[in-house]
This record gives C-alpha cells, sequence and structure tokens, in this order.
C-alpha cells in the first residue's frame, strides 16, 4: 500500500472545482444590480444563465423574499442619490454688476462675465432637467425593470426552498 502518497497530496486548482461546483448567490449579489453599471450586470446575468444552463444553479427562496423586500429600497435610494445632486446644485442668480459695484464703468468685463454667468445657469438648468429625467428613469423600475426581467426567468428551476413541506 502507498499511504505515503496521502501525505504528498497536490490538491485540484481552483478552476477545476469550481467548474464543477453548485453556485449559491446571496441576496446582496443580486441587490447590487441596482449600483453596478450596466456592463458588469449584464456580465453576471450571463454568467448567471450559464451556470443555470449547467443545472449548477441554486438560489434560496429566502435570497429572492430578502431581495424582494429590498430591491424597492435600493430603487429609492438611487433615487435619492440624484435628488441630492440636485439639491447641491445652486444657480447663481445675481448679475455681476451688482455684486461687484466696480465693474459698473468696466462694460467689456462686466458683458462678459455677465455672458458667462447665463450660460452657466443655462447649462445648469439643462443638467438639473437631465437629472430630473434621470430620476424618472430610474423611478420606472418599479415598474419596468429588465434586471427583474431576466432573474425571473433565471431563476425559475433554479430557487430552491429549505422548506420539507
Amino acid at each position: 500500500m502507498n499511504l505515503w502518497k496521502n501525505h504528498l497530496y497536490q490538491p485540484e486548482a481552483v478552476s477545476e472545482w469550481l467548474n464543477k461546483a453548485t453556485i449559491v448567490i446571496d441576496t446582496n449579489v443580486l441587490l447590487a444590480a441596482y449600483q453596478w453599471r450596466k456592463i458588469t450586470v449584464n456580465e453576471v446575468l450571463q454568467v448567471l444563465e450559464d451556470i443555470k444552463k449547467e443545472d449548477r444553479l441554486r438560489i434560496p427562496l429566502q435570497v429572492i423574499k430578502e431581495f424582494s423586500v429590498n430591491r424597492p429600497k435600493q430603487i429609492k435610494q438611487r433615487m435619492n442619490d440624484v435628488d441630492q445632486i440636485i439639491s447641491r446644485l445652486q444657480a447663481d442668480v445675481k448679475p455681476i454688476k451688482e455684486r461687484l459695484p466696480m465693474l459698473q464703468n468696466k462694460e467689456d468685463s462686466a458683458y462678459i462675465v455677465e455672458t458667462l454667468r447665463e450660460n452657466y445657469n443655462l447649462a445648469l438648468k439643462q443638467y438639473k432637467d437631465e437629472l430630473l429625467s434621470l430620476r424618472d428613469e430610474i423611478k420606472k423600475l418599479f415598474i419596468e425593470d429588465p434586471f427583474l426581467d431576466k432573474l425571473m426567468k433565471i431563476g425559475d428551476g433554479a430557487v430552491v426552498s429549505s422548506d420539507k413541506n
């Protein structure tokens, strides 16, 4: 018997057993999709789909329940993030001649500065409008959420319950 070989065991590379392992995901993996860039979300969804096709994906029912409870909170938080950005933006409403009376006699300088101020306010308004549009897009996730739609397809057959009933 070669008992001495047991002492010289060479473990498999991580990639070897990872390609055979059953993958069980956590709620945080699902909720992180509301913070990731779209490309990251798509890559994660693709990996989950691939693992499901290999019948190695398991999503505990408890994870689905926690995701369901916390998903609206994540969406609201992203909306609040946009609101905070908007609330910090300030328009410059006071004309430069009122702030710096010494520029009363310097028409060229005052005109240039005033034009820049007006352009700034216009750009700021456009920025706010785009942020509000972005906020509306985030709000639509309550009703129409591509991530949730794909997750529902992936979860079909992969969600497992710990209940013995």
